[in-house]
């Protein structure tokens, strides 16, 4: 965000709120605007360049999303990260996914062109360079799944929990060490995507958020023993691993 943005008209409404919610999310999920931090409607309108009714109508969507909150006698603030949000975040994910492997493939639409997609969308993150590259080619690669499964409400949602991800993966110092296993699990999904064999990308795609939320936990305190008191969401296999990273 900066205070050099052009200042929007009355007549561009729709686009106001769609540059306030893009800006702002960017900010929370890159880490720049951190956990618990206030969003104040005055300031960030001056920054933006844009009357404070479009901010405001974003940080409410940026609630709907899950990475602000209301609060009484204080307003916006960026949600923190807890280990109960990884959990329930990657539950969803990993629902949400096997939702759409069994309509992607129950229905026919994982044609040869898809999967060339598919190929391109991990041959991407096999020539990233930095992190933040192979993180965005990753995340792309999970999105594009749930965006050709024929069900908009699972890729919509998927890809608002994409967001949080991001944000996680910033506030947790997150680093993608295992390059060669992400790669390795690209090449599985797409082999099982193309054989038509839903029990088997099922299976990889739930060891792969299995193991990201057991690395993630990791990073919070007493976040492994979070899986304890919540069993009936922890992913298959997701238990504690002492010394894995």
């Amino acid at each position: 965000m900066g205070a050099d943005s052009p200042r929007m008209t009355r007549l561009d409404a729709p686009l106001a709120l769609q540059h306030a919610t893009s800006e702002i999310r960017e900010a929370i999920v890159s880490g720049r605007i951190r956990p618990g931090e206030r969003l104040v409607e005055q300031d960030l309108a001056r920054e933006l360049g844009l009357s404070r009714g479009p901010v405001r109508d974003a940080l409410r969507q940026l609630g709907r999303e899950g990475l602000v909150v209301m609060r009484p006698n204080r307003g916006a603030v960026v949600r923190t990260v807890d280990a109960e949000d990884v959990i329930e975040v990657y539950a969803l994910r990993a629902s949400l996914g096997s939702l759409a492997l069994r309509n992607l493939l129950g229905t026919g639409r994982a044609t040869e062109a898809f999967v060339c997609e598919l190929e391109a969308a991990g041959a991407r993150a096999r020539a990233a360079t930095d992190q933040a590259g192979l993180v965005e080619a990753d995340l792309a690669f999970q999105s594009l799944i749930a965006e050709a499964s024929g069900l908009p409400r699972v890729a919509a949602r998927f890809v608002e929990l994409t967001a949080e991800i991001r944000m996680f993966i910033a506030v947790l110092g997150i680093e993608y060490g295992d390059v060669g296993e992400i790669l390795a699990e690209h090449a599985g999904l797409i082999a099982a995507i193309r054989a038509g064999d839903v029990e088997r990308a099922e299976g990889l795609w739930g060891a792969r958020f299995s193991r990201a939320e057991r690395e993630f936990l990791e990073l919070i305190p007493e976040g492994p023993a979070a899986l304890l008191r919540l069993p009936w969401l922890a992913l298959t296999g997701s238990g504690p691993e002492p010394g894995r990273r």
